[in-house]
């Protein structure tokens, strides 16, 4: 890793390094320009860990649409040539998931990646685990992070009603943002009812979110910012 030396340090140590093999994990989200940096070194081979599908790298030039990685290229050249790249290129999909309950991986599975993604895990916990509340609200630019009013409010809405009734307590609700800005809305303590206790309230966990604004919402980057 020569990242965080000094320039001149980092570009020695870099010039030095030989590898065979390079492992590159979380490979759906690096740019191609950053995957081929460590094949610059002797690598004959790369073993490339992730999934496009997810979170898309982060890019300066989003805005004229070059978001793709090297993982994702390549993947979409083994689906034109097929069998004629297997002795230079292999794909494989880790088809069976383990963390979700089944209702909510299966509905992942049709909806990105064609049914192909089984579960194998036990019984779902809860009744209905996945439910889907639709909110017509118009998402807007704050800073270099994104908000919707609508759907801050609704959430807002749903978990109260879940406390006031008695059905979880407020440290039992944890709301999943992709933006900063959401986030603020959701925990602000305006928001919440005035009778209940201001150590109560749901909090703003301490995941952050990188909101470099240049992905649109409805294509999340960086690691998600929660609300607690």
């Amino acid at each position: 890793d020569c990242f965080g030396m000094e320039a001149d340090s980092a570009a020695a140590a870099c010039e030095s390094l030989r590898f065979a093999l390079a492992i590159q994990d979380e490979a759906g989200a690096t740019l191609e320009p950053e995957s081929l940096f460590a094949l610059l070194h002797g690598a004959q081979a790369v073993l490339q860990v992730g999934d496009h599908h997810q979170l898309p790298p982060y890019s300066e030039w989003a805005d004229v649409g070059y978001t793709t990685s090297l993982m994702e290229r390549l993947y979409a050249l083994s689906s034109v040539y097929g069998s004629e790249a297997d002795h230079v290129l292999h794909c494989r999909m880790m088809d069976v998931q383990y963390r979700m309950p089944p209702v909510i991986g299966d509905a992942v599975s049709r909806l990105f990646y064609n049914g192909l993604l089984r579960s194998r895990v036990g019984l779902d916990l809860v009744a209905q685990p996945l439910r889907v509340c639709a909110v017509d609200g118009v998402e807007k630019r704050v800073g270099s992070s994104w908000a919707n009013d609508a759907e801050a409010s609704a959430v807002v809405s749903l978990a109260s009603r879940l406390i006031s009734i008695g059905e979880l307590q407020a440290h039992q609700v944890c709301v999943i943002t992709f933006y900063s800005a959401q986030r603020d809305r959701i925990s602000a303590p305006a928001n919440w009812q005035a009778d209940t206790d201001d150590d109560e309230l749901p909090r703003a966990s301490p995941m952050s979110s990188p909101d470099d604004g240049s992905v649109p919402p409805g294509q999340p980057s960086g690691d998600p910012a929660g609300a607690r």
